[in-house]
């Protein structure tokens, strides 16, 4: 892989991985608004929806301005001829792939205690003390996918840029 089409791939993952954050924000901003109706007065102020609003549009516009990029740089790399002294093989690929699947391993286990620390002291369980936790599974699962099915990957991060 060429540093442009490595640069590109880390903006699309980077992309993706905002768009990501922006949908995981959407369940904490429902959970807000229903809490500001409940303010004196029964009306949810518009200064908070304009802010909510607002950042779920800056959000979507950073996406669409990431992605952008990366096609650039994408479509850059098919003028320019490769050097195949610059590519990285199969094994540095499967050994960075793996990597980055160790950190969400070993970052998900860290914090998976934390997120389950309430357990002992609730006696009824509502549906979204359980999304941390379930975030955190699904961390360590993402962990484990990226160490074990590197094969995968690397043809997921071949289509990506787009060969």
């Amino acid at each position: 892989m060429l540093s442009k089409q490595i640069t590109a791939v880390a903006l699309r993952l980077l992309a993706l991985w905002l768009l990501v954050k922006l949908i995981l924000s959407l369940p904490t901003l429902s959970l807000l608004l229903q809490s500001t109706e409940t303010l004196p007065g029964g009306d949810t102020p518009a200064l908070f929806l304009l802010y909510h609003g607002g950042f779920l549009l800056v959000g979507l516009l950073a996406v669409w301005a990431i992605s952008r990029a990366a096609r650039s740089a994408l479509a850059r790399v098919g003028e320019a001829a490769p050097d195949e002294t610059t590519a990285l093989g199969r094994r540095d690929q499967a050994l960075l792939i793996q990597l980055l699947g160790l950190y969400f391993v070993v970052s998900a286990l860290a914090a998976l205690p934390n997120a389950l620390a309430f357990v002992p002291y609730v006696e009824t369980f509502a549906w979204h003390q359980l999304l941390r936790p379930a975030g955190q599974a699904l961390q360590l699962g993402m962990g484990l996918w990226l160490v074990a099915g590197t094969v995968f990957w690397r043809g997921l991060f071949s289509r990506l840029r787009s060969r």
